[in-house]
């Protein structure tokens, strides 16, 4: 059987399992010093910007890139007056952009290389810790992403939330706070808020610092500063009172290769792509309103069994005016899933509203495509109106029959409940 993830998205029925923690000797683990640092390449908080972190330990140091953001700058890239020195501990002002439901993120890729070179070298085995993972009392709810780790630990009770997730082209995990609350300072002692994550033999791995926005005023949100800090202290895995370890297996039975949503006249079409798949059942179209619930729109079998590219497609023809977030979920035969990254599209006309018109003989054919009730009218270029009927439903065709309507010109046009108005246009001769 594939090596696969060991629970579903958002599945806490492990939670519930006692396990075994098998803890290893911290002692015997790097520790790495986040402190004296430096702008390598970019300019400061841009995409793709470097900072090299010098003698992270003993003739290493540590680049780290900014390659992604979305609703987010970078005010600090390392906070030393507040929590803990040796810690990275960006400090990221998040914009809300609409009400509710707003995520925001910037993601960090992290390479150990040798000292004053590009040259990337692995540091055996590794902890780093996410501490203080939490809200602001009112209305937002951090979320740390990791890729890259073998295993990671949370205290038994902990107030984290769990998702697994492909992003960067590798397994990955997010931890969200479940509900909106603060502890006071950054602290170890808190590990209901804590995550920590074991590295073994790697020279890269991504870090997600994020929000999500439970709702509130558009604009910048009422604490738009966080401050997220990444211990690499080891035996801050021995702070949990009952901790809970597992480990994490870094194979799909599916390997995403391409995933995008696009809206037309049709629709939003999403198309998506794998470069491999293995006991793979079918995939499930997901949408989302707030980035955070999903529901499933449409199931399509797949491949199965393929090495190579295999290619698929879906329309949506139901979504009106609005924001929507799409993603991809993929179900093997036994039950294990995985999903694409999310695609936001917005749409802010009533799209795909279109009306084609094809006189053949005396029998004027309508092809009218909407996703509500609009109305529609065909005019004559004398201003007289030669007919008014509804719209109601995806795609409505009707044949008219004109044998008695007069020569010229004519418009057929389609008005929206909302004013919107297309139009196609015809000659009788």
């Amino acid at each position: 059987m594939t090596v696969r993830k060991i629970f579903s998205i958002f599945s806490f029925l492990a939670f519930l399992i006692p396990a075994v923690y098998a803890q290893s000797d911290c002692t015997l683990q790097s520790e790495l010093i986040f402190d004296d640092w430096n702008l390598e390449s970019g300019t400061f908080g841009g995409l793709q910007s470097s900072y090299r972190f010098t003698e992270v330990t003993d003739g290493v140091d540590a680049i780290v890139t900014i390659v992604d953001m979305r609703n987010a700058r970078l005010v600090s890239l390392d906070l030393g007056n507040t929590g803990a020195w040796n810690a990275f501990q960006p400090q990221v002002e998040m914009r809300t952009q609409r009400y509710g439901g707003t995520s925001a993120y910037m993601d960090f890729q992290f390479t150990f290389v040798i000292g004053g070179t590009t040259t990337p070298i692995d540091l055996g085995n590794w902890t780093a810790t996410a501490i203080d993972i939490d809200g602001d009392d009112y209305r937002l709810r951090e979320v740390v992403v990791f890729g890259g780790a073998t295993a990671y630990t949370t205290e038994s009770s902990t107030k984290l939330s769990t998702q697994i997730l492909n992003l960067w082209g590798e397994t990955s995990y997010a931890f969200m706070a479940k509900r909106v609350d603060t502890e006071d300072g950054i602290s170890v002692t808190a590990t209901a808020h804590m995550v920590s994550m074991e590295f073994e033999n790697a020279h890269t791995f991504y870090y997600r610092a994020g929000v999500v926005d439970n709702g509130g005023s558009s604009g910048w949100s009422d604490a738009p500063d966080r401050m997220f800090s990444l211990n690499f202290t080891p035996c801050l895995i021995e702070s949990y009172v009952n901790p809970r370890r597992e480990e994490i297996e870094l194979s799909f039975p599916v390997e995403w290769l391409s995933f995008d949503a696009t809206p037309n006249t049709q629709g939003v079409v999403l198309n998506w792509a794998t470069a491999y798949e293995e006991n793979n059942q079918m995939f499930v179209v997901q949408r989302s309103t707030d980035g955070v619930s999903y529901t499933d729109l449409h199931m399509l079998p797949a491949t199965g069994n393929k090495i190579g590219v295999s290619e698929y497609s879906f329309v949506d023809r139901t979504a009106d005016k609005g924001t929507y977030f799409y993603r991809i979920m993929q179900q093997d035969i036994d039950g294990a899933h995985s999903h694409t990254q999310i695609e936001e599209v917005v749409i802010s006309e009533d799209r795909w509203a279109t009306v084609h018109a094809e006189l053949q003989g005396q029998v004027l054919k309508i092809a009218a495509q909407y996703a509500d009730y609009a109305r529609l009218r065909i005019v004559h270029s004398s201003g007289l109106e030669m007919y008014k009927g509804t719209v109601e439903g995806m795609y409505e065709v009707k044949d008219l029959d004109v044998s008695r309507w007069s020569e010229g010109a004519y418009w057929v046009v389609m008005i929206t409940p909302n004013g919107h108005k297309t139009h196609a246009t015809f000659i009788k001769r």
